[in-house]
């Protein structure tokens, strides 16, 4: 009924048009005035009708939530979790994802500790599942697309820095056009182009750092850290 009353006053406005004199100047008015009064307990009605409104989640789960904001924000959790139920693994701000691969790239201790993981960086849980599927091997444009679908939804950032961490931890090696690749050399384009296996010999941290030693005494120079890079030249 207000939206009719709101539609028949507009008819009555552009029909009538332009009046002259009081009287119709007043009748003009007293249908503008009445058109606004039913616009607005349209909207009024209109809003009440919104808030009100339940959102189903899938299967039809009610969110109980007091506002429909807080019940959409809700229903969209409840349904990203079903999606991607392991998104949590990953739920870091991308700028400390994006630090860690930085870290990671320049041979810093702990990379993982950006996002909030002092341990061993194969201990964090996107890690654990990026060493789980590398298989054979695998690219880092295969690894992007498995991790970023359902049941993960993973951001590249995330997979990014897992993989140049595991490969800075020795725990993998990268090949990127037939040549080995340091974690140094694994930036974003090159990580996509690269292929990735699990290593099976394992440097140790503190085994690294008495490589680092050695080279110490030996004068040689191990460019961002990189000391596994390093050993062949001692046989030169």
């Amino acid at each position: 009924h207000a939206i009719a009353d709101v539609l028949a006053a507009r008819a009555t406005l552009d029909h009538r048009g332009v009046t002259h004199g009081t009287a119709g100047e007043e009748a003009q008015r007293g249908m503008e005035t009445r058109e606004r009064i039913a616009g607005e307990r349209a909207t009024d009605l209109i809003a009440g009708q919104v808030k009100d409104a339940a959102v189903l989640a899938g299967g039809g789960t009610a969110m109980p939530e007091p506002s429909l904001a807080q019940r959409l924000d809700a229903a969209a959790a409840t349904a990203r979790a079903r999606l991607f139920p392991q998104f949590k693994d990953a739920d870091r701000p991308a700028t400390e994802w994006q630090r860690a691969h930085r870290t990671a790239r320049e041979g810093g201790e702990n990379p993982f500790a950006a996002v909030g993981h002092p341990g061993e960086v194969d201990t964090h849980p996107v890690a654990r599942q990026v060493l789980d599927k590398i298989g054979a091997g695998k690219t880092g444009a295969d690894l992007r697309k498995t991790f970023e679908r359902d049941p993960y939804g993973w951001p590249q950032d995330a997979i990014d820095a897992a993989l140049v961490a595991l490969v800075r931890a020795n725990k993998l090696n990268a090949t990127l056009n037939g040549e080995p690749a340091s974690a140094s050399a694994l930036d974003n384009p090159s990580i996509g182009k690269s292929t990735f296996r699990r290593e099976e010999v394992v440097v140790s941290a503190r085994d690294r750092l008495a490589l680092r030693g050695l080279f110490s005494k030996l004068k040689i120079d191990a460019p961002n850290a990189d000391e596994l890079g390093e050993p062949p030249r001692l046989f030169l």
